[in-house]
């Protein structure tokens, strides 16, 4: 079995020291990696510092047909913030309902 065995150390969670630092576990990560030398093949990334400058409010995007006749125009992309959201889905839910209504009716 300890054939098979072996210890991996990746670029990213470690980093030269001293010759005379005491080496072991370290309990808290102490080793901050700035993004900019952050490898990806460099394996697991003990600790990061982000600093966030703005946060954007949350969209959804809603992708439609334009002309079903004239497919070259493309599709319109319409982008619409939280609260415009809301008043989409229960328009949306209120026609899906007369439709269901008016299908229901037209039952003998």
């Amino acid at each position: 079995a300890f054939l098979n065995t072996a210890y991996q150390i990746g670029v990213n969670n470690c980093r030269a020291v001293l010759w005379d630092t005491k080496l072991g576990f370290c309990r808290t990560p102490s080793l901050t990696i700035p993004l900019c030398s952050v490898h990806p093949q460099g394996g697991a990334v003990p600790a990061t510092v982000v600093v966030l400058t703005r946060i954007y409010p949350v969209l959804y995007a809603e992708t439609r047909l334009r002309d079903k006749e004239d497919p070259d125009l493309g599709n319109l992309c319409i982008m619409r913030p939280e609260a415009a959201e809301a008043r989409a889905a229960a328009h949306f839910q209120d026609q899906q309902r007369l439709v269901c209504d008016r299908a229901l009716q037209t039952l003998p």
